[in-house]
């Protein structure tokens, strides 16, 4: 009995040491023949799986349904501008594809087609708003018909730096006194004002500093009595990237009366070209048509970009300004170039009050001279804001249900409290 008992106990025990030796041999016999991952081909006879090789086998689903070979990857959106971007990507196999694009996930501006197979892709973008998010997809085939697509991506251009506003230059027993009103920006990180006794300072490099800070005002005591100084007060933020700058000017002296511009000479035939309508006006993620040829039509307090291919400036173009009269006083702004996305540009709050003012686009020459003069109006509007009274409503209305809750509950206890008549 006891022999029987001993068999009967160490039979199962037997039988699980042989399937534990045989599945360790089938573990080393995995770990010994595997495939080559990266080749291309998802070998799950040799242990390649989703988890281990991810290059080369791929989910269901993700890609089309069903596992496959041939892939999209490395997707970047880089050399990001106000205007322009780069977007590059891999694939597994050399393939063509197709680029859709827009402001939205229907991709509404364009599909652009390759016609070389690569297994490298770069498209480049021009043209773009500033500030504004983007919408592509790609999809991609190669020779042998295999698919791939992808799922919805974004990329956001960059936004200009504001300038400051109602930039001024006046002349005070003591000095010169420059005043000015900072951005209403988050990017927004302090000013530096340069000066120059020859013209306005372009850059950081055409000037002395003798300003730089969060204030809104600064009085220059290092003035000669009758000599004009130049001055240009540039944005910046916490990595150091500068506005385009804003400008102005000022005699000192008793009685200093700031000398007139002088009145354009003749245009030469190339600068002539030039008409308002190669400049591009970018507002709240929008490009502003011109109206009746010279009007700009944008909402008060708002960021306004102005900006012209470099492409279309002649050589001997040094610089272009403008300039905006606001209530009698005029306010000037640098176009800066950008090297990146080649083209000048400047960015300013539009006025608060609404109204037309006068806007005067100025070309200068190396001896800083106004060579050409293109003017307009700039048509700002405000937006009335209606009182919602929907919120209002909702709080009366709750408040009365409340009222007729209570009452019905204070009648309910009388009625039950009244004490019964005995007949």
């Amino acid at each position: 009995m006891d022999k029987k008992l001993l068999f009967i106990f160490f039979l199962p025990c037997l039988f699980l040491w042989n399937t534990a030796l045989a599945t360790s041999d089938a573990a080393n016999l995995n770990l010994q023949i595997t495939g080559f991952c990266g080749d291309g081909f998802c070998q799950e006879g040799l242990g390649e799986t989703t988890e281990n090789c991810q290059s080369d086998c791929l989910v269901a689903g993700q890609h089309g349904g069903g596992l496959i070979y041939f892939q999209i990857k490395n997707i970047i959106a880089s050399d990001t501008t106000t205007n322009s971007a780069k977007i590059t990507w891999l694939t597994t196999k050399f393939s063509v594809c197709n680029f859709y694009w827009g402001f939205t996930p229907d991709y509404e501006k364009e599909i652009i087609s390759e016609t070389k197979l690569t297994t490298g892709h770069l498209i480049y973008l021009t043209n773009l708003l500033p500030g504004t998010y983007y919408h592509f997809k790609i999809s991609c085939q190669t020779e042998s018909l295999e698919k791939d697509h992808t799922t919805d991506q974004q990329f956001k251009t960059l936004l200009t730096l504001n300038n400051v506003n109602n930039f001024s230059a006046k002349s005070q027993d003591k000095g010169i006194a420059l005043t000015w009103q900072n951005p209403v920006d988050e990017k927004f990180f302090g000013v530096k004002i340069l000066r120059s006794e020859r013209f306005f300072p372009f850059n950081l490099q055409s000037g002395i500093i003798i300003y730089e800070g969060y204030g809104d005002s600064f009085l220059d005591i290092d003035v000669v009595s009758g000599k004009t100084y130049y001055y240009t007060i540039f944005t910046y933020d916490k990595e150091k990237n500068y506005s385009s700058g804003a400008i102005a000017y000022a005699l000192f002296g008793k009685g200093a009366v700031v000398p007139p511009e002088p009145t354009p000479p003749p245009e030469t035939q190339i600068v002539k070209e030039i008409t308002i309508n190669d400049f591009k006006f970018f507002s709240q993620e929008q490009n502003i048509k011109i109206e009746d040829y010279r009007t700009i039509k944008v909402e008060s307090e708002k960021h306004l970009t102005i900006s012209i291919d470099a492409d279309k400036i002649p050589d001997k173009v040094e610089a272009i300004t403008v300039t905006i009269n606001q209530d009698g006083k005029e306010y000037s702004y640098l176009l800066k170039f950008d090297k990146e996305s080649n083209v000048y540009e400047v960015s300013f709050t539009t006025p608060g009050k609404s109204g037309n003012y006068s806007i005067k686009i100025n070309f200068l020459d190396y001896k800083n001279k106004t060579i050409k003069q293109i003017n307009g109006i700039l048509n700002v509007f405000k937006i009335s804001k209606k009182f919602d009274w929907r919120p209002i409503v909702i709080i009366w209305l709750e408040i009365l249900l409340l009222v007729i809750f209570v009452y019905w509950v204070i009648i309910n206890n009388k009625t039950r409290l009244k004490p019964k008549k005995i007949k």
